[in-house]
Order: C-alpha cells, then sequence, then structure tokens
C-alpha cells in the first residue's frame, strides 16, 4: 500500500525487493501529468491493471506486470527487510514517500477449535457445517483433525471453486476430499482380555472411560490373597493395575466383584466369553509359570479438541472463518442403571425401554449385568420407534410372543432374541449397562427412558407370589392371583392359592382434561384383545380403547388426540380414516368424558366403521380386598411353586390362569399345574 505526494507521477518507476534479494516491478510511467498516489494497493488478486487506471489510483490494482508480478515473492521467507525503491527518471519535479505497508499472506495453516466432552460408545457418524468466506475458494486447503490426531481433507485441489462456501460435508451427500468414515470407531475405551488356564474363568478389563489415556496400563496378578478372596490397586504414576488372588482359590466372580467394587480403579471387570459362550464366572483363577500380565491397547478419542484447519496456498483474497459445528452420532449408546439392596438369589429380570429412532432396523440392543455377562434383547428388526408415548416395550422370556414375531412400534410383552435366563442365579447388585448400537450411524435417535424389573428365589417357605390372572370373570376388570406355601404358627402345612376378584374405582369421574398425545393399540392374540390406555397427567381424565374381539387384526390402530384450532371450550370430535382415529381437542380444555361422549355419538368420516370394531371407556384402576371368602380359594400342600395368567385357553372369552405346585413327588405325580 503506498502514498505518495508527486506532480507528475508518469516521472516514477516503483519496484519491491524482498529479503531475500528478488526484485519486482510493481509499474513505470504511469498515470501522465497526474498527481499524487493516494491509498493505492496493489494486490495480485485485483481485477484492474494500475496501468488502466488514473491518478490518484484509489483503490486495489494489478502490477503494471499483471497477476504472477507479486506472486514471485511465493515460497520465500517473509521474515527480513523488504526495500521499496522509487526512480524519478525526470526532472524539475519533486516528491514524498509519505508512507508504505505489506501485508503479508503465509500458506501457515490457520486453527479453530471445538472442545467435544461428556459423549459415549463410538462415532458411528460424523457430519461438519462449514461457512467461509473467500473470493478463490479453490485456493484453499481445509481439513479436520480429531483429538487423535487423524486428519481428513474437506476441500482441496479446487474441489471447491469460486466465491464463499456455506454447507455441510456428510460422506452420504456433500462428499469431502476425503472420507469423514475415517473417524468411524473413534471413542474406544482402552481394554484387556485374558484367557486364563481352566475354564469359566476368562476375563475382559474395560477402561471406564473412552480415550487413549489408559492406553499401555499394565494388568497383573499376583498370588497372596486368603480364603479365595482377592484385592486390587491401580498406581497412576505406573499405570499399573495389580489384582492380587488366592491362587487356585478365587474365582472369576470374585475378581469382577472386587475391582468393580473400588471406586479408585479406572477399569470394570467382565467375564470374557469370546472363546467360551457358557462362561458364568465360577472357574478360579490360576496358572503356571509367571503370573498373568499383560498391557491395555485400543482406546482412541473422541472427546477432547477437535480442529479445522485451514491453509490458502495462494494468499492473495483475505478470508472469514464466518463458523463451523460437528454432528457427531456415537454407537453404542450407553446408559448404567445402579441397583442396590435387592437379594443376591435373582430368578427373573424384565427389560423395560422406550426408543426413538426412524430406522429399527439399524438397531442392535444389549443388557450386560454387573458381572458382564451380556444377553441380546433383539436386533435388525423392521419400524419404528419402540414404544409410544404412552405404551412401553417390555422384553420378558415369559411373554407368548417373541419380539421377531411383532411389529412396530412393539407396544407390549415380547420376548427378546436371547435368554435373560442367563441372568439367573447373578447379584443384581451393580451397574446395570444397556448398549444400543446403531449399524449406520446415519440417523440420531434417542433412549427414551429404560428400566428393569426383578424377581428372586423366596427366603423363606412363606414367601407370596402373585400376578394378574386376566378377567376370570368376565366383568371387564383384571383380577389378581397369589398363592403362599404356607403360613408362619398355622398348624396346617397346605399351600394355598386366592383369586382375588379386581373392582372399578369410582374415582375416574371424567372431568379431568385431556391433552395432545399419540398412540397405537396393541397386544391383540389368538386369545386377548388389542387395546391402548391413555394415561393423561392429572386425574379423572385416563381413557382406554378396546377391541371388540380377540386377535392381533386390530394391533396398530393409530389414535392421535391434536389440538389444530377447531375446538373451543369443552369440545371434540372425531374422525376415523384407514386405522386412524383422530380426536380433535382443546388442548387441556376438553374433558375426558366429552372425548368419550364425541366417540359414542360422532357422526363423522369413519366413525361407524370404528365403533363396530372398538370399545372407548373411561380407565380405571384395579383394586382387590383381600378377604377370607375370595371368589376362589385353592388347598394344596404343593402350592405355591409360581402363578400364570395363560389367555383364554377354552375359548369361553374368560382368561385363565395356572398354579404351579412346589413338587411332584410319588405321592402326587398327577401333574405339576393345577
Amino acid at each position: 500500500k503506498l502514498n505518495i505526494t508527486h506532480p507528475n507521477v508518469e516521472d516514477l518507476d516503483v519496484y519491491l525487493k524482498s529479503p531475500t534479494g528478488t526484485e519486482i516491478e510493481l509499474f513505470t510511467d504511469i498515470g501522465g501529468s497526474g498527481d499524487n498516489f493516494t491509498n493505492t494497493i496493489l494486490d495480485a488478486g485485483a481485477s484492474i491493471n494500475i496501468a488502466d487506471a488514473s491518478a490518484p489510483f484509489t483503490g486495489r490494482f494489478l502490477p503494471e506486470g499483471g497477476t504472477n508480478v507479486l506472486n514471485s515473492f511465493d515460497g520465500e521467507n517473509p521474515n527480513g527487510t523488504w526495500t521499496l525503491k522509487i526512480e524519478d527518471d525526470a526532472t524539475g519535479d519533486t516528491g514524498t514517500l509519505d508512507d508504505w505497508e505489506l501485508t503479508i499472506r503465509t500458506d501457515a495453516a490457520i486453527y479453530s477449535e471445538i472442545e467435544v466432552e461428556d459423549l459415549s460408545g463410538q462415532i458411528a457418524d460424523l457430519n461438519l457445517s462449514l461457512d467461509i468466506t473467500h473470493q478463490a475458494m479453490e485456493n484453499l486447503e481445509v481439513s479436520l483433525l480429531s483429538p487423535g490426531g487423524t486428519e481428513v481433507v474437506l476441500i482441496s485441489g479446487g474441489s471447491q471453486s469460486g466465491s464463499n462456501f456455506l454447507g455441510t460435508f456428510d460422506d452420504e451427500a456433500t462428499h469431502p476430499v476425503g472420507n469423514l468414515t475415517d473417524f468411524d470407531g473413534l471413542g474406544t475405551a482402552a481394554s484387556r482380555s485374558f484367557a486364563l488356564t481352566g475354564s469359566h474363568n476368562d476375563l475382559l478389563f474395560v477402561a471406564k472411560e473412552s480415550g487413549s489415556a489408559f492406553n499401555d496400563v499394565t494388568i497383573k496378578f499376583a498370588d497372596g490373597a486368603v480364603d479365595g478372596g482377592a484385592s486390587a490397586f491401580y498406581d497412576a504414576g505406573s499405570k499399573t493395575l495389580t489384582i492380587t488372588v488366592d491362587k487356585g482359590e478365587t474365582t472369576a466372580n470374585t475378581v469382577i466383584s472386587t475391582v468393580n467394587g473400588i471406586s479408585t480403579v479406572p477399569f470394570t471387570a467382565r467375564l470374557d466369553r469370546t472363546s467360551e459362550l457358557e462362561n458364568n464366572g465360577s472357574g478360579v483363577i490360576d496358572w503356571t509359570g509367571n503370573a498373568p500380565e499383560a498391557l491395555t491397547s485400543g482406546g482412541s478419542d473422541l472427546n477432547g479438541t477437535w480442529k479445522l484447519k485451514i491453509v490458502d496456498n495462494e494468499g492473495n483474497f483475505s478470508g472469514t472463518l464466518n463458523n463451523w459445528s460437528l454432528e457427531i452420532s456415537t454407537s453404542p449408546a450407553i446408559s448404567e442403571l445402579e441397583v442396590s439392596g435387592l437379594p443376591d438369589s435373582l430368578t427373573d429380570v424384565n427389560v423395560t425401554l422406550n426408543i426413538t429412532h426412524s430406522h429399527d432396523e439399524h438397531l442392535d440392543v444389549f443388557l450386560f449385568s454387573p458381572s458382564g455377562s451380556g444377553v441380546k434383547l433383539f436386533d435388525d428388526l423392521p419400524g419404528v420407534n419402540f414404544g409410544t408415548s404412552t405404551i412401553d416395550t417390555t422384553l420378558d422370556d415369559q411373554a407368548p410372543t417373541a419380539i421377531t414375531s411383532g411389529s412396530s412400534p412393539y407396544t407390549g410383552t415380547f420376548r427378546p432374541e436371547g435368554r435373560l435366563s442367563a441372568f439367573n442365579g447373578e447379584d443384581p447388585n451393580g451397574t446395570w449397562r444397556l448398549e444400543i448400537t446403531d449399524d449406520t450411524g446415519a440417523v440420531v435417535g434417542q433412549l427414551n427412558h429404560w428400566s428393569l424389573t426383578f424377581s428372586f428365589k423366596p427366603e423363606n417357605v412363606d414367601a407370596l407370589k402373585a400376578t394378574v390372572a386376566g378377567d376370570v370373570n368376565g366383568d371387564g376388570l383384571d383380577d389378581l392371583l397369589f398363592s403362599t406355601t404356607g403360613f408362619e404358627g398355622a398348624s396346617s402345612s397346605l399351600g394355598r392359592a386366592y383369586l382375588l376378584l379386581g373392582q372399578k374405582v369410582s374415582g375416574n369421574t371424567g372431568k379431568g382434561e385431556v391433552f395432545e398425545a399419540i398412540g397405537l393399540t396393541a397386544g391383540g392374540s389368538p386369545t386377548t384383545k388389542a387395546s391402548a390406555v391413555f394415561a393423561f397427567a392429572g386425574d379423572n381424565n385416563n381413557i382406554r380403547f378396546d377391541a371388540k374381539t380377540v386377535g392381533d387384526t386390530y394391533n396398530g390402530v393409530n389414535i392421535v388426540f391434536v389440538d389444530d384450532g377447531s375446538q373451543s371450550g369443552n369440545t371434540a370430535s372425531a374422525s376415523y380414516v384407514g386405522t386412524t382415529l383422530t380426536i380433535k381437542i382443546d388442548n387441556g380444555v376438553t374433558t375426558a368424558e366429552k372425548v368419550v361422549e364425541e366417540v359414542e355419538n360422532s357422526s363423522e368420516t369413519g366413525m361407524d366403521v370404528f365403533r363396530a370394531n372398538f370399545t372407548v371407556s373411561l380407565a380405571h384402576e384395579v383394586i382387590v380386598q383381600l378377604e377370607r371368602d375370595s371368589a376362589g380359594r385353592f388347598f394344596d400342600a404343593s402350592l405355591g411353586g409360581g402363578v400364570f395368567a395363560v389367555g383364554d385357553l377354552n375359548h369361553d372369552g374368560y382368561d385363565d390362569f395356572a398354579v404351579s405346585r412346589t413338587r411332584e413327588d410319588a405321592g402326587d405325580a398327577s401333574g405339576g399345574l393345577l
């Protein structure tokens, strides 16, 4: 940039010399008899040649020799003394160099950083949104660097041209020069497996935090504990985890409970079933020769500082990085549930979950117990979502329908693909882990909630067992069956089973308000009717819909409560099109009884068809009264083993139940079920 005062600028020849001695001509004998150079900028990125301009040359111009003149300095070290040389090749006039300055852009990269934290699992998909202002995008090289140093080139070699860039790089859409899939898998935790002498004792140690920080940790066993016990100590300075056992006596399960019970140990221990699927952890820790010792590996960094790197290979234009962001999908998504204070005699576990995802077929879902045992709940199922806003998905070994035979959104109870009975006999206390793996990572989903239900062996013969036995007496209400093997202090050792009839609670008046909601009917089978229950926030407002006949024909009917502005005050309208019942309401104003009235009486589209197949009612809670004179009472010395709802076995329209006996001996060989 130049400011020169001179009354006859055509007398001037101006040159620039770099610290390394390269000299270029900026211009000579231009401008005629004009006066001065005022805020004159010579720039290889300009569009007008200075020889075609006139004094005082205010603005941005190419040197007289064109674009490549200033580019003669490209590749040189810019540090040192630069020299501006001005020659006046005529006499009679004097001038003054008022000031001059250089703006130098080098090929040194500039970096912008984003901190990523608290993500779990491994990267399944990564997209990058970018907003750059620059006149010549073809001059730029842009790349993304992970916290561990993995680099993927986004823009290079003219892959983008023209002015500016605003868009998102996605391997499935706008492709970068490199592959964003190079980041897939980052976020693994360091681990080490031990295939020990014997069986039922192989162990896997996994760092509690993902990343490379716990790579190269030494995990070693030592002899020195007594009575089959174990201890564990982690030395952060030497990165060593020492597990001391009673050689030949301590079991793998004892090692697991010991390691997992010490908060200062940065690893969790699990059973390794890679080569021994039936590994139950009962095997002892033993060895011949030196004690087992190995280094952890495999940890890679997902959390930390991500860097966007930009290099301008020409430097002819200034530019601005306006904004950039990352969208990272990880898999598996891991959710942990702490369990404490329960008996150690686990006999059954059920899993209830609710997942929002538009492609169920992408998901693999596993449950892991505190001991490290794992069970596949399901994988690669078709459809959308698991559960709705009102009904969840429950996995239960005793369910009549396999989840592979269900249909989305899988509301109700199903048998998992694996056997939850694999957890039977384990101590349930500790950290349970639900892992959801997305095979593609192309779609973002959400685990809304999940829970576990446990059953245990009776701690004494007086333990009570109970189940909902269905609508045994056909009054529209579920009934309760419970049994016990005996009563403390009783003169008789007979077991007893009682059937307690459900009774309506008069509390649901229908006066409570309803709200926008969506649900699907479910649960229909050869012995049960499809239904949907809407439990709205507040009281006196729950509504249920029931198919009039058993079977799965009416599963999957969509019921939608919507406020579209057409209703005002305590009003409602209902229509049925295809398999969707739409109930229009004034959100938070329309009452449950008004909805029931409208569904029962509406003459709008399709409502006669809906009423021909479904009933609607206020949903009542069910209570029981524990009375000696209950509807059914059964006595037998071997009663109390278990009680089960079995559906309508004889097709008389009423649900049936079974009571199991606790023994079958020579004196009573008539069968195990009553």
